[in-house]
């Protein structure tokens, strides 16, 4: 009885939105599987983690993981690729592995984890590395960073720009007992013994917000109550060798299951929490660099947590979770949040179930995956691409430095690098952007009598707890003297 007056409730819910705000359009060219009769993954519903990870690759297509068997009527577990259109990319052959957690590389490989310990019969501790065509990359042997524990999970990881990769998991020990570890792994796998591991104290929980920031500190989210002996509640800061930053201590009263550094330095944190940082409205703030509550963002009040946060190059963030209102407004499990928090009156999308996933394409487009099976009315199972919510034009302009800039519906990358190249094929080492207003600059000089390719790319969080990494490209032939160049050239991760 008690669920089908929750079912019942969802789909006024929804009607309400269709009926009551604009609905933002389902793309409709999308389909996972290109199955109109299933469409998507094995069709439950109420299932949230069919599609837990979405990982945008340079050239477009899409890698999908979690606890899915099917995409369509065509056998895939736990981890597949998808064409942009979402037909399955036959050429990807991946072991059956549940994969809640993926990084797209800058080499085309996969770095994946979750709760698995083996791939395909080749023992990994919840952390595996995969060539680009799926397979495991052998090169790439972790070591038991669980101690000897059992079942090992890593929740969630960030890769470096020097390749090592800091994470975050958990496994039992011989009582029994959750034991959390924060650890970093060379670029092949091996432990990093210059890394402290921290001692991080817990009541039931574990650590799911995770990311670097621009110094390459390491952002600590989840439910936990010290870290290495200092009161850190459910929100914390390490230095790069693992150390406890004392001066970075915001505190919250619940679960924070996502943070995403944007790239002015600030920090957009959400999750199941009523105070952070002394904000009373709950479940989407954003901080300062140094944990203290920005007040130029307020957000809410949510009824329900946040779990994935998808912020745009004019500030503004797409936020998805369990919740069914915004202030007093109708908004269940998707809505559109302005630079200033402020809930955006004229975008609701319809899902009928919870969405707890999302990932923003370059062009504004944007991913969502949860426990529904339709989107606005029409049949989606568990993922579906919303139509884009204003320009994200991209321009590439050599005034001197090299620009990278964006419409205001473009992602914003927590990073971003450029490369050049005299033949398409053979790449420069990167070099690091600093961030504009909207979008980023890179010092490097062209020469004005004759064409070079430059590829831009740039690194943007999605999916559950943000713990997902799109790779998000565009390149061109320009010399210095040019000054602009926008879509209509070769322009990936559409």
């Amino acid at each position: 009885m008690t669920k089908n007056i929750q079912r019942l409730a969802l789909a006024v819910a929804a009607a309400c939105v269709s009926l009551c705000a604009p609905a933002q359009s389902l793309d409709t060219t999308f389909i996972a599987g290109q199955d109109a009769i299933y469409p998507g993954p094995d069709p439950s519903a109420g299932s949230w983690d069919r599609v837990r990870a979405i990982a945008l690759q340079p050239d477009g297509r899409i890698v999908v993981g979690g606890s899915f068997t099917y995409i369509g009527m065509i056998e895939m577990t736990g981890i597949a690729r998808l064409a942009p259109d979402g037909a399955i990319d036959t050429g990807f052959t991946a072991p059956p592995v549940r994969a809640d957690t993926i990084a797209v590389l800058p080499d085309g490989k996969l770095l994946i984890a979750g709760r698995f310990a083996d791939v395909g019969g080749t023992p990994r501790p919840g952390i595996a590395r995969l060539n680009a065509d799926g397979t495991l990359d052998t090169a790439f042997a972790p070591g038991d960073w669980s101690n000897g524990g059992r079942a090992p999970n890593v929740a969630a990881f960030a890769v470096q720009p020097d390749g090592r990769i800091v994470a975050a998991g958990n496994a039992y020990d011989a009582a029994d007992l959750s034991v959390i570890s924060v650890f970093r792994l060379n670029a092949d796998g091996t432990n990093d013994t210059t890394f402290a591991r921290p001692a991080i104290e817990t009541y039931y929980g574990g650590v799911s917000g995770f990311a670097l920031d621009a110094d390459g500190k390491v952002l600590l989210g989840g439910r936990f109550t010290s870290v290495n002996g200092q009161a850190r509640d459910n929100i914390a800061r390490l230095n790069a060798d693992g150390s406890v930053d004392t001066a970075f201590n915001p505190g919250a009263d619940g679960d924070v299951m996502s943070l995403v550094p944007l790239p002015d330095g600030r920090i957009l944190a959400a999750g199941h929490f009523t105070t952070l940082a002394g904000s009373t409205n709950g479940n989407v703030v954003r901080i300062a660099a140094d944990g203290q509550l920005d007040a130029t963002f307020s957000a809410g009040p949510f009824d329900g947590g946040v779990t994935s946060v998808a912020p745009a190059v004019d500030g503004s963030l797409l936020v998805a979770g369990t919740f069914w209102t915004v202030g007093d407004t109708s908004r269940p499990f998707v809505a559109r949040l302005g630079a200033d928090g402020a809930l955006d009156a004229s975008y609701a999308v319809a899902t009928g179930d919870w969405t707890m996933s999302l990932a923003r394409q370059i062009d504004g487009k944007a991913f969502v995956a949860g426990g529904f099976v339709t989107v606005d009315g029409v049949a989606r199972n568990h993922i579906a691409r919303l139509a884009a919510n204003g320009d994200a034009t991209g321009t590439l302009a050599a005034p001197g430095d090299v620009r990278w800039t964006f419409g205001d519906a473009a992602p914003a990358f927590s990073r971003a690098t450029l490369e050049t190249s005299d033949d398409g094929t053979t790449w420069s080492a990167p070099v690091a952007g600093t961030p504009l207003a909207r979008g980023w600059s890179f010092a490097a000089s062209l020469p004005v009598d004759r064409d070079v390719w430059v590829r831009a790319r740039g690194v943007a969080s999605g999916s559950f707890s943000n713990a997902t990494y799109s790779l998000i490209e565009q390149k061109r032939q320009l010399r210095g003297s040019d000054t602009i160049f926008a879509h209509g050239f070769e322009a990936a991760a559409r």
